[in-house]
């Protein structure tokens, strides 16, 4: 899967968006509801949430597409509009009261056993903060800079969490943990998305 912003779609259903048309806010959200929703869903390990806060991201994107200066740039623009809305919604004092165990074993069951549970196991147990950096780098292609300046953090941060991330996915898969992320890590997490 690619992240949302290589995503397209045509700029002309961008401006009918702009401008309130029906039916451009219809195409719209048929050609980005899945791929924000599964962000969503595997940042924050909770269908009912990912749910809610995909919504929450669909009426800021319709209430506000007319701010959107360029067409050209609004998978760009929407992609940001999400990440905002995850890492607010991890960064509350309700969301980290939350037992996130039941939620992510509700995802396995409803996964194929071929289509990534493994990977889904050992993303539910990092910290929400850190999944949005995991997905950021592996499935956007945020680069670590980038990541710092989206979170407000440094370089260090993502790239920590990144070694962390891929030193838990590697011990999953083999008694030998590796320091490093490797092509497969990433490779790996595209292919289950």
């Amino acid at each position: 899967m690619s992240g949302i912003s290589k995503l397209s779609i045509d700029p002309d259903t961008v401006r009918g968006l702009m401008r309130s048309d029906p039916a451009a806010q219809e195409q719209v959200y048929r050609a980005f509801a899945k791929p924000v929703y599964n962000m969503v869903a595997r940042v924050l390990q909770d269908l009912t949430m990912a749910e809610d806060v995909t919504q929450d991201i669909f009426v800021e994107v319709l209430t506000k597409a007319k701010s959107l200066k360029n067409p050209d740039s609004f998978a760009s623009w929407l992609q940001r509009v999400a990440i905002n809305q995850c890492y607010q919604q991890t960064r509350s004092p309700w969301f980290r009261r939350i037992d996130f165990r039941a939620s992510a074993s509700e995802m396995e069951s409803n996964e194929d056993p071929t289509s990534g549970v493994q990977v889904d196991r050992i993303f539910s147990k990092i910290a929400p903060k850190h999944r949005l950096v995991v997905w950021l780098y592996c499935i956007e292609g945020f680069s670590h800079e980038e990541i710092a300046k989206t979170l407000g953090r440094t370089a260090s941060y993502s790239k920590s969490i990144i070694s962390r991330a891929n030193a838990q996915f590697n011990e999953a898969h083999s008694n030998e943990p590796v320091r490093q992320v490797t092509p497969s890590f990433q490779e790996t997490w595209r292919a289950t998305q």
